[in-house]
């Protein structure tokens, strides 16, 4: 499929909002070459190819795979910025090629629109505008990355007008904020001056503050009780002491004017003041044990402590070990002691009573196992049975007989029974018959000592049972005597050879070989 011969420039940029879920966002149309030529944003953060993501282009469709997806509610922004180049080599040729022709003005007018795109996205003034009295469009969008004004025109930053500048009323005044509320806590520098000034600091302010007339309690003098005592005190010094119980004549001071003197001082004079003795204000009952606050250290006994402090044994001091209350049990009278603990803990579980002397002799009743000592007549039960064997010679494995008669003995073979057509033969095959029996010529190898190590003096029987001829070969290694050129093939069906080993490689086959050495 060619590339088309007239070029759309009315889409030059596409984007989409993230999901935090989608890679990969498509963008039709883009006629473009290569993923250079595309830029891709992440709300206004350039990204970087390869790094961030990857594009591929195909038949004018770019695909943009992120590495990762973008984040829920990022804008997505893939825009057309081929290079501002001419790379089309224009040649005197026989043929005119309208195609060449074609790309190159494509490429033109895509150019063309890129900057006709950012021209359009940029500050502008209308057409109609005159120098001077025109107003540039930002469209509603901020206006980023200004620095701070250098000429009386100039325009200034939102941080540049407020970090210099105190408001004042709806205008702007000469009063700069950094010098006069240097730490900007919204107040002048003078205002913070005056929060702290001392009182000796201030000009035309009164020197003291004469007290209009007023009355006070006797609580709220502090000194109160202080001062009292020691006026009382010096009245009595002066004329001599009343001494209670003695009877002397009234001096300077009297039981009715101490009476007198505690009546007034009863509201919260003196020495006990209520705020300190009764704080909750129960008057008459402040020393009440039911009034009475508790403590971190000194606590009030509850009626539940005091039901548990009557339940403690007169002159109890702490709580026992579990030793001295063993001891405590043990002197009263059936407790349970150490010795009886032992005695239980060797009755067998589940037991009675002890039982009687013929049920603990009765073989029935024993377990486990005995010696033939124990035995009474195992010596004549075991010659009796050796005597009734005697006639018997029963061979288990590998027996050496000498100087023997069998009489009347029975040897019977075992046959491995071999189907195949290759058969190897294995060590349990000694002192056995093997058959081969298969329609097709089959053939038996003798293995070398290494890997099979037959017991020198070992035979083994090979039968031919099926049609196809049996050949027996000798390993790598292994002499096989009777057999012409180490190996021999069986006469006909059914014949039979005897394999015998006589050296740790050597071996002889006897019996129907067609062909011997």
């Amino acid at each position: 499929m060619g590339k088309p011969m007239t070029e759309n420039v009315t889409k030059n940029f596409q984007q989409w909002v993230g999901d935090a879920v989608s890679v990969a966002f498509t963008m039709s149309n883009v006629n473009v070459l290569n993923a250079a030529d595309l830029a891709v944003y992440l709300d206004d953060a350039p990204q970087t190819i390869t790094t961030d993501y990857s594009v591929v282009i195909a038949e004018q469709i770019a695909t943009v795979s992120f590495l990762a997806a973008p984040a829920a509610g990022t804008r997505v922004t893939i825009v057309r910025e081929e290079p501002l180049a001419q790379n089309t080599d224009l040649t005197t040729i026989n043929t005119f090629r309208a195609e060449g022709f074609e790309g190159a003005l494509d490429t033109i007018v895509r150019q063309i629109y890129r900057i006709w795109h950012k021209l359009s996205r940029s500050l502008t003034l209308p057409d109609s505008a005159v120098d001077g009295t025109g107003q540039f469009d930002a469209r509603s969008n901020r206006i980023g990355n200004v620095a701070d004004p250098a000429a009386a025109q100039d325009a200034v930053t939102k941080t540049y007008a407020d970090t210099t500048y105190v408001l004042q009323s709806a205008s702007l005044g000469d009063m700069l904020k950094s010098v006069y509320d240097s730490n900007a806590d919204g107040k002048v520098n003078a205002a913070d001056t005056a929060d702290i000034a001392p009182w000796s600091g201030l000009t035309g302010v009164p020197a003291s503050f004469p007290p209009s007339v007023h009355i006070h309690t006797a609580s709220d003098v502090t000194d109160f009780a202080s001062a009292a005592d020691a006026r009382i005190t010096a009245s009595a010094q002066s004329t001599g002491v009343w001494e209670a119980g003695v009877g002397t004549t009234e001096s300077a001071v009297s039981p009715a004017k101490v009476a007198t003197a505690i009546a007034a001082l009863a509201s919260g004079g003196g020495d006990m003041f209520a705020a300190t003795y009764d704080p909750t204000a129960v008057s008459g009952d402040a020393f009440s044990m039911t009034n009475m606050a508790e403590g971190a250290t000194n606590k009030i006994l509850t009626a539940t402590e005091r039901t548990k402090l009557s339940g403690i044994e007169t002159s109890a001091t702490a709580d026992q070990t579990g030793a001295e209350i063993k001891a405590a049990y043990e002197v009263e009278a059936n407790a349970f002691t150490d010795a009886q603990f032992t005695k239980l803990a060797g009755i067998a579980t589940a037991a009675t009573a002890n039982s009687s002397d013929a049920v603990l002799v009765a073989r029935a009743n024993h377990t486990g196992t005995q010696t033939a000592s124990t035995v009474s007549d195992f010596s004549s039960a075991a010659d009796a049975r050796i005597a009734a064997d005697a006639a018997l010679v029963k061979l288990t494995g590998t027996q050496t007989l000498t100087n023997k008669t069998l009489t009347d003995p029975k040897i019977t073979y075992t046959a491995n029974a071999q189907t195949g057509t290759t058969y190897t033969l294995v060590l349990t095959d000694s002192s056995k018959v093997v058959t081969m029996s298969n329609a097709s010529a089959n053939v038996l190898t003798i293995p070398a000592n290494a890997s099979v190590a037959f017991v020198v003096n070992q035979s083994i029987a090979v039968i031919q049972l099926g049609a196809g001829v049996t050949t027996i070969t000798a390993a790598s290694g292994v002499t096989l005597n009777g057999v012409s050129a180490g190996s021999g093939a069986l006469s006909n069906q059914y014949a039979a050879v005897t394999l015998y080993k006589i050296a740790t490689d050597t071996w002889i086959a006897s019996g129907g070989i067609g062909t011997v050495a």
